[in-house]
């Protein structure tokens, strides 16, 4: 008499890491979590407030009004063919996706472990959120941007459809940042509050307010070192036609593309001890 088995295929569980395309497979396959959480932040930071996305438009426009005044009217210093504050304002549109990015994402593991102590996903998630985030408000600036371009009549270049790139660029450099940070962070929680100091003073040794032109020249391979010098000149010779600096922008595509892989592979390989470490 023949019999119907009814037992259900093993799944083991094991301490090793997953390969490369099982890991990225069960990130896409928790994209529902990275939906949720997406919702859940966004509800706080802007539906609980009366101008809500708004004040991705009003922070930014405060801001570079201010150094408007500041740079262009007190100090007198030219941008070239296209006024200040479009200059100004394409370099917080840059300086702040990746300060948003390495802030609210440099400690996105360990600020999360109630949730990842009540359910299991791949942690990759939590600096993907950060990075989904700061998109969303870059896009709204941008498109305060693209109106005061018109309003101002400043038309685009051709390589204006090489601007995803410089925005993927700006991602990058921020996203290994964040992956490194994570890991480091878990065990030595004192750098959540160094690097937030050093982004802070980074953006006076950054040209997002000042253009390039005012750094002498003995000094202009230390702002090339700075992988931002890049990505704004990216930005700019984009939107505005500015000269393209190969130097900088080779630099700083070399160090996006390191720092981020080597910072998938060093994250995937601890997630288990980042987990211990909660």
């Amino acid at each position: 008499m023949s019999t119907t088995s009814t037992e259900r295929p093993t799944k083991i569980i094991t301490a090793d890491a997953l390969p490369y395309l099982e890991y990225l497979r069960q990130v896409w396959l928790h994209r529902h979590v990275l939906h949720a959480l997406f919702l859940r932040d966004i509800k706080q930071q802007y539906v609980q407030t009366r101008l809500g996305l708004l004040w991705a438009v009003v922070k930014p426009l405060v801001i570079v009004s201010v150094f408007s005044i500041l740079f262009s009217y007190l100090m007198n210093i030219k941008t070239g063919n296209y006024p200040y504050l479009l200059f100004a304002l394409s370099g917080h549109l840059s300086w702040n996706l990746f300060s948003s990015i390495v802030n609210n994402g440099m400690g996105a593991v360990k600020s999360n472990s109630g949730l990842i102590r009540k359910m299991s996903f791949p942690l990759l998630i939590l600096p993907i959120l950060a990075i989904a985030n700061a998109l969303t408000e870059w896009l709204v600036t941008f498109g305060l941007l693209v109106l005061l371009m018109l309003i101002m009549g400043v038309l685009p270049p051709v390589q204006v459809v090489f601007l995803p790139i410089a925005v993927l660029i700006n991602v990058l450099l921020a996203a290994g940042i964040i992956l490194w940070m994570n890991v480091t962070s878990i065990r030595f929680w004192d750098l959540n509050h160094i690097l937030p100091s050093l982004i802070g003073m980074g953006i006076w040794l950054t040209p997002v307010f000042f253009p390039v032109t005012l750094i002498p020249t003995e000094f202009l391979w230390l702002a090339n070192l700075n992988p931002m010098t890049g990505v704004l000149n990216l930005y700019r010779w984009a939107l505005f036609n500015e000269a393209f600096n190969l130097v900088a922008i080779a630099w700083t595509t070399f160090l996006a593309l390191a720092t981020t892989l080597s910072g998938i592979y060093f994250f995937k390989e601890r997630e288990g001890e980042m987990i211990d470490y909660l």
